[in-house]
């Protein structure tokens, strides 16, 4: 089972790349990780490590300024 935080990241992540009109792989890219490692959280086929979080999250809070 997902900790509520990590699902409610990746649910607001998902919502951000359904109204975004980037890529995703540039997306992927300013998050700094790649398109398949981005695909495969979304899918639900690998969950993040800590740090690739962290990354996700800094990336959802610069977006949300």
């Amino acid at each position: 089972m997902l900790d509520p935080d990590l699902r409610a990241t990746l649910r607001e992540f998902r919502e951000y790349l359904a109204l975004s009109y980037e890529a995703k792989h540039r997306i992927a890219q300013r998050v700094g990780i790649t398109v398949v490692t981005l695909n495969s959280f979304l899918s639900g086929k690998r969950v993040p490590q800590p740090g690739t979080m962290s990354k996700i999250r800094a990336f959802l809070r610069a977006e949300a300024r």
